[in-house]
């Protein structure tokens, strides 16, 4: 039909040997396949569109953590650690003593100093010893209290054994061996803590004569304190 109408607007055309008919059939399966082909290929740009701005439901994963290395305590710390915790311990179980340094010292009343074996500075798991001192005055009695704390078996570098004074022995509240002693007239006291670990904490309460300004107990309590651990 199509060649019909062409031969009609052509009529003073010389004889065509062109399929005008086969050529408009393959422009038009031609067209078909474009047609196809684009719709193929706009579904699968959408796809991959999609695909792009699909969000991920997973929450993010956290970074990986930075490997931290561990703090050691120096003795310096350790010492400024046990100051704190000891004057804490000696002004709740003693609210109203005062505290002054002894004979007038340079010192600050319970500020923690430490002693180390020989010229070098060992590490904080050998034995040294951590000490302090203050006159406690409750009312109108007053004495010297001294703190130390450390390793009760030295090294052979150190070659010192801390030992046990001589009183009566009760169980701490964390494991410890409580040593206690209280002189005949009250003017002494001590409190020996051996820990588990073997470590020690020492008070020693101490005036001329008369009764001590504080009792066995609270040297107990101050001296069985976790946080004057070493």
């Amino acid at each position: 039909m199509m060649q019909q109408l062409f031969d009609e607007l052509t009529t003073n055309a010389p004889p065509s040997t062109v399929d005008i008919d086969a050529i408009v059939a393959r422009e038009r399966r031609a067209m078909r396949r474009r047609r196809i082909a684009g719709t193929g290929a706009t579904a699968l740009a959408v796809a991959v569109l999609g695909l792009l701005i699909q969000v991920d439901p997973r929450p993010p994963e956290a970074p990986p953590a930075a490997e931290s290395t561990p703090s050691v305590e120096t003795v310096q710390d350790i010492a400024s650690r046990l100051t704190d915790a000891l004057r804490y311990a000696v002004s709740r179980e003693a609210p109203t003593a005062e505290l002054s340094s002894v004979d007038g010292g340079a010192g600050a009343p319970l500020e923690v100093s430490y002693r180390v074996c020989g010229a070098a500075e060992p590490p904080r798991t050998l034995p040294m010893a951590y000490m302090a001192s203050a006159r406690v005055r409750v009312d109108d009695r007053d004495a010297v209290l001294v703190f130390e704390a450390g390793a009760r078996v030295a090294d052979a570098f150190c070659a010192k054994t801390v030992l046990v004074p001589p009183g009566t022995e009760s169980p701490g509240p964390a494991g410890e061996r409580v040593f206690t002693r209280l002189t005949p007239d009250g003017s002494k006291a001590s409190v020996f803590v051996a820990r588990p670990d073997g470590t020690f904490v020492h008070l020693y309460l101490h005036r001329a004569e008369g009764q001590i300004p504080l009792t066995v107990a609270q040297l107990t309590a101050i001296a069985v304190d976790r946080a004057l651990e070493l």
